[in-house]
């Protein structure tokens, strides 16, 4: 799961037009052989945050995807940033075993 969202992010920072609302649209130029590699690996992710209790896929949302940091996001949950670390951990911990679960059945 962090090798998905560190490959994100580096994405990101390459291209600097990535946005993620409901779905992710990456602006690569045609000529880049790994376009269709990135775009693959997007719509995985999409899919195993999908498939994911709400709760949690939007906390990986808002940390990996979006770039909020634990405080913001604690303040918006209303809840202690201690117990938001504890939820980033299990979303984690879900996330690895939907990807793996995904990456198995090779969709």
């Amino acid at each position: 799961m962090n090798t998905a969202f560190t490959h994100y992010i580096k994405i990101k920072k390459q291209r600097g037009v990535i946005e993620y609302s409901d779905t992710i649209a990456v602006d690569v130029p045609e000529q880049n052989d790994r376009f269709f590699e990135k775009l693959e690996l997007t719509d995985s992710v999409d899919k195993v945050l999908a498939e994911m209790p709400p709760k949690l896929a939007a906390v990986l949302r808002d940390h990996y995807l979006k770039g909020k940091s634990y405080k913001d996001i604690a303040q918006e949950l209303s809840i202690t940033t201690a117990a938001l670390k504890m939820r980033l951990y299990r979303a984690r911990q879900v996330f690895k075993k939907h990807f793996k679960i995904q990456a198995s059945y090779g969709e």
